[in-house]
């Protein structure tokens, strides 16, 4: 019988969590007097960060969603909280013709980010919780999936379509450097389920 080789990396939980708690660090602990400021602290975190992760993409998706959180809060408090700011599709991080906002100060500001990124913190959390019961919703009868590499989150997301009866085949590509595919087809074709 084949055996499931160790994983060495955080989950993507754990490591948009732990992201989470450096930014609330960053943004309680250090020096910065507007959003301005911030920004260039958090992108500074950001690149130190990617170079000790080993999942850089992860890293990414956790700082850019709290930059635009940010820049959301800074703009609700500049505006209004009923403002109606509008979004650049193509880039909505970045998306501003006017960057006033920016010298939002730290005073006024601070409390409403910290409660952002607890907030954000809550929403990862919970997410992983409810992604099974999630599956029953995008997964119907005789659906094709197409995944990559190892991850707990898909892992717990196909389990449970598949033991509620659902029927779906699974294509796994090869994710270098961990190729742990050969372990995840084996347990779902342990389960029942049809894999490529």
């Amino acid at each position: 019988m084949l055996q499931s080789p160790p994983i060495n990396r955080n989950s993507s939980i754990k490591t948009s969590l732990s992201t989470l708690n450096i930014l609330k660090h960053t943004v309680e602990s250090e020096e910065w007097c507007d959003l301005k400021s911030l920004i260039v602290l958090i992108i500074g975190k950001l690149r130190n960060l990617c170079k000790y992760s080993d999942d850089n993409t992860v890293v990414l998706n956790t700082t850019l969603r709290v930059l635009k959180a940010f820049r959301e809060e800074a703009l609700k408090f500049q505006m209004g909280e009923n403002a109606d700011f509008e979004e650049n599709l193509t880039n909505p991080l970045f998306a501003v013709g006017n960057e006033d906002y920016e010298t939002v100060s730290r005073n006024e500001i601070l409390e409403p980010f910290v409660d952002t990124l607890n907030d954000l913190a809550l929403e990862i959390k919970s997410c992983l919780t409810s992604l099974g019961d999630l599956s029953l919703d995008f997964i119907h009868s005789d659906e094709l999936i197409m995944t990559s590499g190892y991850s707990k989150a898909v892992h717990h997301f196909l389990r449970h379509a598949a033991k509620k009866g659902r029927n779906f085949k699974v294509i796994i590509c090869e994710c270098y450097p961990d190729n742990l595919v050969i372990s995840r087809v084996v347990h779902l074709l342990l389960k029942g389920t049809q894999t490529s």
